[in-house]
């Protein structure tokens, strides 16, 4: 699983510094998918102004999805079935402003293959 131990909600690695408002991991990610993996991202969504704030990830590589999640782990948003019911595996989900939000992004396999690594970018507007 390489460098990154977030196999859980409660371990995920920080994507997006509280303060600052920066995003803390490269752009694009990456990490390693080991069999019956799966990766979680910590974003948090807040626009002082009380404006909506949008979170979009694209997936770098075609081997795996991302789920939106809270911190229950329920599905916020994933990715729809684009031309031809294919999806192009791009989750966006907008955030109401003036209400902070923490957001996962839940990295998981496609396959059952082996260890890969994958990538994939944020921005959040």
């Amino acid at each position: 699983e390489g460098e990154l131990l977030n196999n859980a909600i409660m371990s995920a690695t920080l994507g997006r510094d509280e303060t600052t408002e920066e995003i803390l991991i490269d752009v694009p990610s990456s990490g390693t998918l080991c069999t019956g993996d799966k990766d979680y991202f910590k974003f948090f969504v807040d626009d002082p102004d009380g404006n909506n704030e949008t979170i979009t990830l694209t997936p770098g590589s075609d081997n795996i999805d991302i789920i939106l999640v809270d911190d229950s782990d329920t599905t916020l948003a994933e990715a729809m079935a684009v031309d031809g019911g294919v999806s192009d595996g791009i989750v966006s989900y907008t955030h109401p402003g003036g209400v902070t939000k923490y957001v996962y992004a839940k990295i998981t396999k496609k396959l059952d293959a082996t260890s890969f690594e994958y990538s994939f970018s944020v921005t959040i507007e």
